[in-house]
Protein backbone atom coordinates (compact mmCIF):
# COMPACT_ATOMS: atom_id res chain seq x y z
CA UNK A 1 0.00 0.00 0.00
CA UNK A 2 2.89 2.33 0.72
CA UNK A 3 4.33 1.68 -2.75
CA UNK A 4 0.95 2.41 -4.36
CA UNK A 5 0.66 5.63 -2.36
CA UNK A 6 4.13 6.72 -3.50
CA UNK A 7 5.66 6.61 -0.01
CA UNK A 8 8.88 4.92 -1.10
CA UNK A 9 10.78 5.69 2.11
CA UNK A 10 7.97 4.22 4.19
CA UNK A 11 7.83 1.19 1.91
CA UNK A 12 11.59 0.69 2.24
CA UNK A 13 11.30 0.72 6.04
CA UNK A 14 8.26 -1.59 6.04
CA UNK A 15 9.62 -4.09 3.53
CA UNK A 16 13.17 -4.15 4.86
CA UNK A 17 16.11 -5.59 2.91
CA UNK A 18 14.00 -8.20 1.11
CA UNK A 19 11.86 -5.46 -0.46
CA UNK A 20 14.79 -3.26 -1.47
CA UNK A 21 14.73 -4.37 -5.10
CA UNK A 22 11.01 -3.56 -5.44
CA UNK A 23 11.49 -0.14 -3.84
CA UNK A 24 14.51 0.48 -6.05
CA UNK A 25 12.45 -0.37 -9.12
CA UNK A 26 9.73 2.07 -8.02
CA UNK A 27 12.35 4.79 -7.45
CA UNK A 28 13.71 4.21 -10.96
CA UNK A 29 10.18 4.38 -12.42
CA UNK A 30 9.58 7.66 -10.57
CA UNK A 31 12.79 9.13 -12.01
CA UNK A 32 11.80 8.07 -15.53
CA UNK A 33 8.40 9.67 -14.92
CA UNK A 34 10.08 12.96 -14.03
CA UNK A 35 12.21 12.70 -17.17
CA UNK A 36 9.03 12.10 -19.20
CA UNK A 37 7.48 15.29 -17.86
CA UNK A 38 10.70 17.18 -18.65
CA UNK A 39 10.50 15.90 -22.25
CA UNK A 40 6.91 17.12 -22.54
CA UNK A 41 7.71 20.57 -21.17
CA UNK A 42 10.76 20.80 -23.44
CA UNK A 43 8.62 19.81 -26.41
CA UNK A 44 6.03 22.47 -25.63
CA UNK A 45 8.75 25.10 -25.21
CA UNK A 46 10.37 23.99 -28.46
CA UNK A 47 7.03 24.46 -30.23
CA UNK A 48 6.74 28.00 -28.85
CA UNK A 49 10.30 28.78 -29.93
CA UNK A 50 9.80 27.25 -33.40
CA UNK A 51 6.58 29.24 -33.85
CA UNK A 52 8.23 32.36 -32.40
CA UNK A 53 5.50 32.87 -29.84
CA UNK A 54 2.16 31.55 -28.70
CA UNK A 55 -0.03 33.30 -31.27
CA UNK A 56 0.83 30.94 -34.20
CA UNK A 57 0.07 27.97 -31.95
CA UNK A 58 -3.50 29.06 -31.23
CA UNK A 59 -4.86 27.84 -34.56
CA UNK A 60 -5.07 24.03 -34.72
CA UNK A 61 -3.53 22.40 -37.79
CA UNK A 62 -5.58 20.24 -40.16
CA UNK A 63 -4.08 17.00 -38.85
CA UNK A 64 -5.59 17.76 -35.44
CA UNK A 65 -9.08 17.67 -36.96
CA UNK A 66 -8.26 14.38 -38.69
CA UNK A 67 -7.03 12.80 -35.45
CA UNK A 68 -9.85 14.09 -33.22
CA UNK A 69 -12.62 11.63 -34.25
CA UNK A 70 -10.18 8.72 -34.40
CA UNK A 71 -8.90 9.56 -30.91
CA UNK A 72 -12.44 9.87 -29.57
CA UNK A 73 -13.30 6.46 -30.99
CA UNK A 74 -10.24 4.85 -29.37
CA UNK A 75 -10.93 6.50 -26.01
CA UNK A 76 -14.58 5.53 -26.10
CA UNK A 77 -13.81 1.93 -26.99
CA UNK A 78 -11.14 1.64 -24.29
CA UNK A 79 -13.46 2.99 -21.60
CA UNK A 80 -15.97 0.24 -22.31
CA UNK A 81 -13.40 -2.48 -21.60
CA UNK A 82 -11.38 -1.76 -18.49
CA UNK A 83 -11.42 1.35 -16.30
CA UNK A 84 -7.65 1.56 -15.71
CA UNK A 85 -6.85 0.81 -19.33
CA UNK A 86 -9.52 3.25 -20.47
CA UNK A 87 -8.05 6.06 -18.38
CA UNK A 88 -4.57 5.29 -19.70
CA UNK A 89 -5.88 5.47 -23.26
CA UNK A 90 -7.61 8.78 -22.42
CA UNK A 91 -4.27 10.22 -21.29
CA UNK A 92 -2.51 8.91 -24.39
CA UNK A 93 -5.24 10.33 -26.64
CA UNK A 94 -5.14 13.73 -24.91
CA UNK A 95 -1.34 13.81 -25.12
CA UNK A 96 -1.46 12.76 -28.76
CA UNK A 97 -3.95 15.49 -29.60
CA UNK A 98 -1.84 18.10 -27.78
CA UNK A 99 1.34 16.91 -29.49
CA UNK A 100 -0.39 16.93 -32.86
CA UNK A 101 -1.67 20.45 -32.32
CA UNK A 102 1.65 21.87 -31.14
CA UNK A 103 3.71 19.94 -33.66
CA UNK A 104 1.56 20.82 -36.67
CA UNK A 105 1.12 24.47 -35.69
CA UNK A 106 4.86 24.89 -35.08
CA UNK A 107 5.71 23.37 -38.47
CA UNK A 108 3.11 25.55 -40.21
CA UNK A 109 4.59 28.65 -38.57
CA UNK A 110 8.11 27.65 -39.57
CA UNK A 111 7.00 26.89 -43.13
CA UNK A 112 5.27 30.29 -43.38
CA UNK A 113 8.60 31.92 -42.56
CA UNK A 114 10.47 29.67 -45.01
CA UNK A 115 12.49 28.14 -42.18
CA UNK A 116 11.90 24.43 -42.79
CA UNK A 117 15.21 22.63 -43.17
CA UNK A 118 16.02 18.94 -43.11
CA UNK A 119 17.75 19.40 -39.77
CA UNK A 120 14.66 21.08 -38.30
CA UNK A 121 12.37 18.35 -39.62
CA UNK A 122 14.57 15.58 -38.21
CA UNK A 123 14.76 17.31 -34.82
CA UNK A 124 11.00 17.79 -34.94
CA UNK A 125 10.41 14.10 -35.66
CA UNK A 126 12.76 13.06 -32.85
CA UNK A 127 11.10 15.36 -30.31
CA UNK A 128 7.60 14.32 -31.36
CA UNK A 129 8.58 10.66 -30.99
CA UNK A 130 10.03 11.30 -27.54
CA UNK A 131 6.86 13.17 -26.57
CA UNK A 132 4.72 10.20 -27.62
CA UNK A 133 6.88 7.81 -25.59
CA UNK A 134 6.74 10.18 -22.61
CA UNK A 135 2.94 10.41 -22.72
CA UNK A 136 2.63 6.64 -22.99
CA UNK A 137 4.97 6.12 -20.03
CA UNK A 138 3.16 8.70 -17.91
CA UNK A 139 -0.21 7.11 -18.68
CA UNK A 140 0.77 3.53 -17.87
CA UNK A 141 2.58 4.51 -14.67
CA UNK A 142 -0.25 6.78 -13.52
CA UNK A 143 -2.73 3.94 -13.90
CA UNK A 144 -0.27 1.40 -12.40
CA UNK A 145 -0.24 -0.71 -15.57
CA UNK A 146 3.52 -1.24 -15.95
CA UNK A 147 3.57 -4.70 -14.37
CA UNK A 148 0.51 -5.74 -16.38
CA UNK A 149 2.16 -4.51 -19.59
CA UNK A 150 5.40 -6.39 -18.81
CA UNK A 151 3.43 -9.55 -18.07
CA UNK A 152 1.49 -9.23 -21.33
CA UNK A 153 4.71 -8.78 -23.30
CA UNK A 154 6.27 -11.83 -21.61
CA UNK A 155 3.34 -14.23 -21.75
CA UNK A 156 0.97 -12.78 -24.35
CA UNK A 157 -2.62 -11.63 -24.04
CA UNK A 158 -5.20 -13.77 -22.23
Amino acid sequence: MLLAAGDLDGAARALGPEGASRVGLERWRARVGIAAWVVLVAGALAAVVAARGLRPLLRPPVEFFYLLPVAALFAGAALTENSALGHAVEIIVAGGLAATWLSGAALEAARARGRVTLRRVLAHIALAGLAVLAVCYISITRERLVDQLVETIRYGAD
